[in-house]
């Protein structure tokens, strides 16, 4: 998908940020459930085979203004470090993203996607990303997306737990090393059937308070 930054001033929010945890998709965008996200297909440019977990959803106006993405997660998401782009984030620029062909694609983003606990960053970065050969754009304080040779190649979300979203809520219990302990149990249960942390986990939920707690002990009952 072949886009230009400009610097210009997105209409777009922090608060349009939400990563729903137990979906296991990130939202950025000012919609609030699929049926908004369909009607505006209609008057979009981009990628929106979004039923289809190959596909990332990345939607341009008319303008070619970026407008919305619903990036899937499921299964992608391992823990990791990311001290290796932390200088590089701070030649981010901010703007916002334009889509310069303006055509349908079956668009997804291919990089890994890594959790570090310490910074608190939920990031797809390409490893081939050079700081002074490619750029980053930042549309909000907290999301930007990776260009590399014109193509849109990757995404980071900064302070990510505090963008996660549960019932429609933004959540305010999480910490990044509760968030660390799940995402790697997850893990662990999706490559190894193994749910020994999962269940240790669903036995401290039970005595935690307030809906992230019991949001989490449904996720887990469900899930085993």
């Amino acid at each position: 998908m072949k886009v230009i930054e400009k610097k210009q001033i997105s209409n777009l929010y922090n608060s349009d940020v939400k990563w729903y945890l137990f979906e296991e998709t990130l939202w950025i965008t000012k919609y609030s459930d699929y049926s908004d996200v369909e009607k505006s297909i209609l008057k979009s440019k981009g990628s929106f085979n979004w039923l289809y977990e190959i596909n990332d959803t990345v939607l341009f106006n008319n303008e070619g203004e970026f407008e919305t993405a619903i990036i899937n997660l499921v299964g992608k998401i391992k823990i990791g470090l990311f001290e290796k782009y932390t200088n590089i984030i701070k030649t981010g620029n901010k703007g916002n993203l334009f889509l310069t062909e303006k055509n349908n694609s079956n668009f997804k983003f291919v990089s890994p996607v890594i959790y570090d606990e310490n910074e608190d960053v939920l990031f797809s970065f390409p490893v081939d990303f050079e700081k002074q050969k490619h750029s980053i754009v930042f549309i909000v304080d907290d999301l930007g997306f990776v260009i590399i040779g014109n193509q849109l190649e990757g995404w980071i979300l900064r302070k990510a737990s505090e963008h996660i979203y549960i019932a429609e809520k933004n959540n305010k219990e999480i910490t990044p090393h509760i968030l660390a302990r799940y995402l790697n149990s997850l893990k662990l249960w999706e490559e190894n059937e193994d749910a020994t942390e999962l269940k240790k986990m669903l036995e401290e939920s039970k005595v935690w308070k307030g809906e992230f707690g019991q949001a989490l002990e449904e996720c887990i009952i469900n899930l085993l």
